[in-house]
């Protein structure tokens, strides 16, 4: 642990460093975002955006370590080979898709782990082809325990990345499985490091077609700035998500989304008109809050009970329309409350025997 904190003292720029974790940061939270979007869709377009979630996870790992191989002082002029360092991307990339697939198809806690090793798998493969790119006077020399325990920490902390998305609900999930996968990237680069030593031989020669790091530092920077538009882009997706919510918030019917003939969402004004909470309700087929009045209805245009959490029952009228949801095709039932047309039909129909 000690000898960490020195390397990153002693052998490292901390401006960079910071740097670096901030792009960590940034990669990470894209990805989840992106692969939570990619949950909500259906086979076709969840095999995309996984890949998009991939693709993000893999660039900000790329990008975190080159950043921070930017920030190291190895005590001698250090370029790169550039075959090898975008070959690094391509393992990145790959080793990322492969675990957030997997990790996707099977949610148990078994596959989990294995996901969790495959993107440490993934991590370190591109950490070390990485680490052959560099081009310098210089043998490049490891210990041999330091990076078995970086592996094995990196994949405890990619697991719980994944235990932490697919297990934990709402803000803390995307917070605790990105702050997970930063420390994934991170504990495995930074301990690899410490065991790393630059023995200078002169015999070497470094190719004239190697990266110089000025060179470098305006590809990761030109990467890291597409990064942080994806992550824009991601958040911006999410925030047109939730204007359409609102649009849907202020409708003066109920309307209730149906997936594979179960409730995932309604919107604020069937809450409201029902008494019950989305959470009673998802998950739910809709007889169990509708019930027919009569049979021989149209099928997409009924007058149904719905019964509220507080046992009355409502007169409503049903209408079915199918849409594009989140990705999916879905149901949508539009509820509109007939209990004042009731109300006026009974007057209308008593007045005169009234008179």
């Amino acid at each position: 642990m000690f000898s960490v904190i020195a390397c990153i003292r002693d052998n490292h720029d901390g401006r960079l460093v910071i740097a670096a974790v901030i792009v960590s940061l940034v990669g990470s939270l894209t990805a989840m975002l992106l692969l939570f979007r990619a949950q909500e869709c259906d086979i076709g377009q969840r095999k995309l955006w996984i890949g998009t979630s991939a693709f993000a996870c893999g660039i900000g790992v790329w990008a975190t370590h080159f950043i921070a191989m930017l920030a190291y002082d190895g005590g001698m002029p250090i370029s790169y080979d550039f075959s090898l360092t975008f070959l690094s991307v391509f393992l990145s990339i790959f080793g990322s898709w492969v675990a957030i697939w997997i990790a996707s198809e099977s949610r148990t806690g078994y596959a989990l782990a294995f996901s969790g090793v495959l993107m440490a798998l993934g991590i370190t493969a591109m950490h070390l082809t990485g680490m052959q790119a560099i081009e310098a006077q210089a043998v490049i020399v490891y210990d041999s325990f330091t990076p078995v325990v970086a592996f094995c920490s990196c994949a405890a902390f990619a697991t719980a990345a994944f235990l932490a998305f697919f297990k934990l609900k709402g803000l803390i999930r995307s917070v605790a499985s990105s702050g997970a996968f930063v420390l994934a990237i991170c504990t495995l680069h930074f301990i690899s490091m410490s065991s790393v030593t630059l023995v200078p031989d002169p015999t070497r020669d470094v190719p004239a077609m190697a990266l110089q790091p000025e060179v470098l530092a305006v590809i990761v920077m030109v990467v890291a700035t597409g990064l942080i538009l994806m992550a824009f882009g991601a958040v911006f997706l999410e925030s047109h998500l939730t204007d359409l919510r609102g649009l849907a918030n202020v409708s003066q019917e109920g309307l209730v989304i149906l997936r594979e003939g179960r409730i995932v969402s309604t919107n604020e004004r069937f809450l409201s008109l029902s008494g019950w909470k989305l959470a009673e309700l998802t998950g739910n087929i809709p007889s169990a809050v509708l019930a027919l009045i009569q049979g021989g209805q149209e099928s997409d245009h009924r007058e149904m009970l719905l019964i509220a959490k507080d046992e009355r029952a409502i007169p409503v009228e049903v209408v079915t329309r199918r849409i594009v949801y989140r990705g999916r095709h879905c149901d949508v039932l539009v509820v509109r409350d007939l209990t004042r047309r009731r109300c006026c039909d009974t007057a209308i129909a008593s007045g005169p025997a009234g008179r």
